[in-house]
Formats: structure tokens, C-alpha cells, sequence
């Protein structure tokens, strides 16, 4: 089962570049399973992070993965606290003047 996901995901890498949680919704397995195979064929050296990508949720980076060997880009920086308030201040107010 697993090496068909692992072909699934190797194809799909192919043509576009996904996050993890993108292929797992492409190829209709669980996020921990894409995880697991993009890791390990990072690790191989037969995939790399072709960019990071802020989830908008959480505004954590996660990483673009795409086939092929290449150089990893590299993780931008986190937030800072300061920049966090500025951001959420500015959403709050946005959404006091749509109300």
C-alpha cells in the first residue's frame, strides 16, 4: 500500500510542487502518511523543498516539496512577537469596520 502511495506522490511531485498536506488530499491518504514519504524520500535526496508556504491558520511556514534534485530553499524567519500584534491589531480593526 505504501509504495502505491509513494508512486502516487512521486507523480504528483513530478508535475507541481505540494505541501504535505496538499498531497494528502490529492492522492486520498492521511497527513501522516504523506509526511512519512516526502520525509524519507527528502532524506534520499529524491525531492526538495522547492519553497515555503505560510499556512494561514497559524502562520507557520510549510514547506513546498517538488521532484527532483535541486537546492532547498531556505525556511524565512518567524514571526516576532511585535510583528504577530501588528498583524492581528490591524485584522481586528478591519473587522470592527465591516461590522
Amino acid at each position: 500500500m505504501r509504495s502505491e502511495q509513494q508512486k502516487r506522490i512521486i507523480k504528483a511531485l513530478t508535475d507541481n510542487g505540494y505541501t504535505a498536506v496538499q498531497l494528502a488530499e490529492l492522492i486520498h491518504c492521511t497527513v501522516r502518511s504523506s509526511r512519512m514519504i516526502v520525509s524519507k524520500l527528502h532524506k534520499q535526496g529524491v525531492v526538495h523543498i522547492q519553497s515555503w508556504h505560510r499556512v494561514e491558520y497559524n502562520d507557520i511556514p510549510a514547506a513546498v516539496y517538488r521532484y527532483g534534485i535541486g537546492v532547498d530553499a531556505v525556511r524565512p524567519k518567524p514571526m516576532t512577537m511585535v510583528e504577530r500584534m501588528k498583524r492581528w491589531r490591524s485584522e481586528e480593526h478591519t473587522s470592527e469596520l465591516q461590522s
